[in-house]
């Protein structure tokens, strides 16, 4: 899979779940990716403000949205 397709693709499962994502959703998600490839586009994404980080609404589980 190339790699913007690969980040259309994230950004459209996160929207699709208003709660967002974990970390181990988005790699079941995306199993045909490296944890380490999937890390790196989470970093992509939030650098150029394309999702986000929720730790505030469920204290002790991050959950990615979009």
């Amino acid at each position: 899979m190339k790699i913007r397709e690969a980040r259309e693709r994230m950004v459209r499962a996160l929207r699709e779940k208003p709660e967002g994502l974990t970390r181990d959703e988005i790699q079941e998600r995306f199993p045909e990716l490296a944890y380490d490839r999937v890390d790196a586009l989470l970093r992509y994404l939030y650098h150029r403000y394309l999702v986000g980080l929720d730790v505030v609404t469920n204290p002790g589980h991050a959950r990615w949205v979009a």
